[in-house]
Protein backbone atom coordinates (compact mmCIF):
# COMPACT_ATOMS: atom_id res chain seq x y z
CA UNK A 1 0.00 0.00 0.00
CA UNK A 2 3.00 2.06 0.37
CA UNK A 3 4.12 1.87 -2.75
CA UNK A 4 1.22 2.78 -4.35
CA UNK A 5 0.77 5.93 -2.21
CA UNK A 6 4.20 6.59 -2.97
CA UNK A 7 3.76 5.95 -6.79
CA UNK A 8 0.82 7.77 -7.04
CA UNK A 9 2.27 10.76 -5.31
CA UNK A 10 5.06 10.75 -7.95
CA UNK A 11 2.48 10.75 -10.75
CA UNK A 12 0.26 13.52 -9.46
CA UNK A 13 3.62 15.83 -9.02
CA UNK A 14 5.08 15.13 -12.14
CA UNK A 15 1.31 16.07 -14.11
CA UNK A 16 0.85 19.29 -12.08
CA UNK A 17 5.00 20.11 -12.46
CA UNK A 18 4.30 19.76 -16.28
CA UNK A 19 0.64 21.72 -15.83
CA UNK A 20 2.67 24.61 -14.47
CA UNK A 21 5.01 25.41 -17.20
CA UNK A 22 2.25 27.79 -18.98
CA UNK A 23 3.53 29.52 -22.32
CA UNK A 24 3.19 33.13 -22.06
CA UNK A 25 4.02 35.92 -24.36
CA UNK A 26 6.30 38.81 -23.15
CA UNK A 27 6.02 42.37 -24.58
CA UNK A 28 7.24 42.06 -27.91
CA UNK A 29 4.92 38.88 -28.65
CA UNK A 30 7.62 36.27 -27.91
CA UNK A 31 6.08 33.33 -26.10
CA UNK A 32 8.02 31.72 -23.08
CA UNK A 33 7.29 29.45 -19.96
CA UNK A 34 5.84 30.35 -16.64
CA UNK A 35 5.03 28.58 -13.53
CA UNK A 36 1.22 29.56 -13.16
CA UNK A 37 1.37 33.64 -12.54
CA UNK A 38 4.72 33.49 -11.50
CA UNK A 39 6.82 36.85 -12.62
CA UNK A 40 9.99 35.08 -13.74
CA UNK A 41 10.64 33.35 -16.68
CA UNK A 42 11.68 29.35 -16.01
CA UNK A 43 12.04 29.55 -20.02
CA UNK A 44 13.38 32.54 -21.70
CA UNK A 45 11.07 34.52 -24.54
CA UNK A 46 12.29 33.41 -27.84
CA UNK A 47 9.68 31.87 -29.72
CA UNK A 48 7.16 32.78 -32.15
CA UNK A 49 4.62 29.98 -31.24
CA UNK A 50 4.48 27.94 -28.06
CA UNK A 51 2.59 24.88 -26.94
CA UNK A 52 1.92 23.60 -23.45
CA UNK A 53 3.92 20.95 -22.25
CA UNK A 54 2.13 17.70 -22.35
CA UNK A 55 -0.40 19.06 -24.88
CA UNK A 56 -0.41 18.28 -29.02
CA UNK A 57 -0.43 14.47 -27.94
CA UNK A 58 3.54 14.79 -26.70
CA UNK A 59 4.27 13.63 -22.98
CA UNK A 60 4.35 16.01 -20.52
CA UNK A 61 8.08 16.34 -21.23
CA UNK A 62 7.91 17.86 -24.62
CA UNK A 63 6.61 21.22 -25.88
CA UNK A 64 6.20 22.18 -29.53
CA UNK A 65 7.52 25.34 -30.27
CA UNK A 66 7.87 27.86 -33.20
CA UNK A 67 11.30 29.42 -33.77
CA UNK A 68 12.46 31.42 -37.05
CA UNK A 69 8.67 30.00 -38.77
CA UNK A 70 9.81 26.53 -38.51
CA UNK A 71 8.82 23.94 -35.76
CA UNK A 72 10.47 21.94 -33.03
CA UNK A 73 10.38 20.25 -29.43
CA UNK A 74 11.81 21.46 -26.39
CA UNK A 75 12.12 19.78 -22.90
CA UNK A 76 11.22 21.36 -19.80
CA UNK A 77 14.59 22.84 -19.64
CA UNK A 78 14.14 24.61 -22.65
CA UNK A 79 16.48 22.64 -24.72
CA UNK A 80 15.85 21.48 -27.77
CA UNK A 81 14.98 18.04 -28.12
CA UNK A 82 14.13 18.06 -31.80
CA UNK A 83 15.42 21.46 -33.71
CA UNK A 84 14.01 23.95 -35.36
CA UNK A 85 13.58 22.60 -38.90
CA UNK A 86 9.89 21.97 -39.90
CA UNK A 87 7.58 23.82 -41.78
CA UNK A 88 4.48 22.26 -40.20
CA UNK A 89 3.64 19.44 -38.23
CA UNK A 90 0.87 16.61 -38.89
CA UNK A 91 -1.40 15.12 -36.02
CA UNK A 92 0.35 13.01 -33.01
CA UNK A 93 -1.11 9.43 -33.73
CA UNK A 94 -1.25 7.04 -31.04
CA UNK A 95 0.18 3.53 -32.18
CA UNK A 96 -0.22 0.97 -29.44
CA UNK A 97 2.13 2.49 -26.27
CA UNK A 98 4.16 4.55 -28.62
CA UNK A 99 3.27 8.17 -30.22
CA UNK A 100 4.41 9.45 -32.96
CA UNK A 101 5.50 13.08 -34.57
CA UNK A 102 5.05 13.95 -38.46
CA UNK A 103 6.85 16.51 -39.48
CA UNK A 104 6.68 18.76 -43.20
CA UNK A 105 8.72 20.68 -45.21
CA UNK A 106 6.71 22.34 -48.24
CA UNK A 107 9.65 23.54 -50.57
CA UNK A 108 10.59 20.78 -51.14
CA UNK A 109 7.96 18.71 -50.04
CA UNK A 110 8.98 16.02 -47.61
CA UNK A 111 7.86 14.39 -44.20
CA UNK A 112 9.79 13.00 -41.04
CA UNK A 113 8.74 10.58 -38.88
CA UNK A 114 9.78 10.33 -35.34
CA UNK A 115 8.30 8.13 -32.57
CA UNK A 116 7.70 10.03 -28.81
CA UNK A 117 8.28 7.10 -26.04
CA UNK A 118 9.44 6.69 -22.37
CA UNK A 119 10.02 10.70 -22.18
CA UNK A 120 12.66 10.38 -25.63
CA UNK A 121 12.11 11.11 -29.20
CA UNK A 122 13.52 8.56 -31.27
CA UNK A 123 14.78 9.18 -34.78
CA UNK A 124 13.17 6.52 -37.51
CA UNK A 125 14.88 5.49 -41.02
CA UNK A 126 11.31 7.46 -42.58
CA UNK A 127 13.18 11.05 -43.86
CA UNK A 128 12.69 12.67 -46.68
CA UNK A 129 9.54 10.85 -47.36
CA UNK A 130 7.45 12.45 -50.33
CA UNK A 131 4.34 10.55 -48.97
CA UNK A 132 3.66 9.54 -45.34
CA UNK A 133 0.30 7.92 -44.11
CA UNK A 134 -1.08 5.69 -41.50
CA UNK A 135 -3.12 2.13 -41.29
CA UNK A 136 -3.99 2.50 -37.88
CA UNK A 137 -5.55 -1.00 -38.38
CA UNK A 138 -2.22 -2.54 -38.58
CA UNK A 139 -0.28 -0.20 -36.61
CA UNK A 140 1.98 0.70 -39.70
CA UNK A 141 3.37 3.90 -41.56
CA UNK A 142 3.32 3.91 -45.46
CA UNK A 143 5.65 6.34 -46.98
CA UNK A 144 7.35 7.32 -50.34
CA UNK A 145 11.10 8.46 -50.71
CA UNK A 146 13.00 9.67 -53.37
CA UNK A 147 12.77 6.60 -55.56
CA UNK A 148 9.31 6.83 -55.38
CA UNK A 149 8.86 3.27 -54.20
CA UNK A 150 6.07 2.36 -51.87
CA UNK A 151 7.65 0.72 -48.17
CA UNK A 152 5.51 0.06 -45.04
CA UNK A 153 7.33 0.91 -41.58
CA UNK A 154 6.70 -0.76 -38.32
CA UNK A 155 8.42 0.54 -35.74
CA UNK A 156 9.26 -3.34 -34.09
CA UNK A 157 10.04 -5.15 -37.57
CA UNK A 158 12.02 -4.08 -40.69
CA UNK A 159 10.94 -1.87 -43.74
CA UNK A 160 9.21 -3.94 -46.37
CA UNK A 161 9.46 -1.91 -49.52
CA UNK A 162 10.22 -1.53 -53.06
CA UNK A 163 6.59 -1.93 -54.37
CA UNK A 164 5.28 0.09 -57.25
CA UNK A 165 1.57 0.55 -55.60
CA UNK A 166 -0.09 -1.34 -52.90
CA UNK A 167 -3.45 -2.03 -52.64
CA UNK A 168 -5.76 -2.55 -49.05
CA UNK A 169 -8.19 -5.18 -49.10
CA UNK A 170 -8.90 -4.81 -45.15
CA UNK A 171 -7.85 -7.59 -43.31
CA UNK A 172 -4.33 -7.44 -45.22
CA UNK A 173 -2.64 -5.63 -48.02
CA UNK A 174 -1.15 -6.27 -51.93
CA UNK A 175 1.94 -5.08 -53.14
CA UNK A 176 3.17 -4.83 -56.43
CA UNK A 177 6.67 -4.98 -57.87
CA UNK A 178 6.82 -4.38 -61.56
CA UNK A 179 4.61 -7.01 -63.22
CA UNK A 180 4.36 -9.28 -59.81
CA UNK A 181 2.21 -9.03 -56.55
CA UNK A 182 2.76 -10.06 -52.90
CA UNK A 183 0.53 -10.35 -50.16
CA UNK A 184 2.14 -7.78 -47.66
CA UNK A 185 2.59 -8.98 -43.90
CA UNK A 186 2.12 -5.94 -41.75
CA UNK A 187 1.15 -7.54 -38.83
Amino acid sequence: MKNIIIIAFCIVINYSNAQNLIPQPNKKGLFGYKKDKAQNWIIKPSFQQAREFGKSGLDTSFALVKQKNKWGVINKEGEWALKPTYDDLNKIVHLREMKSIVFYNYNPFYADLFLVENQKIIETPLKKCKYLDIFEQYDVYIFKQEDDKISFYKPDKQIVGGYDTYFNRGNFVIGKKGSRYEWIDLY
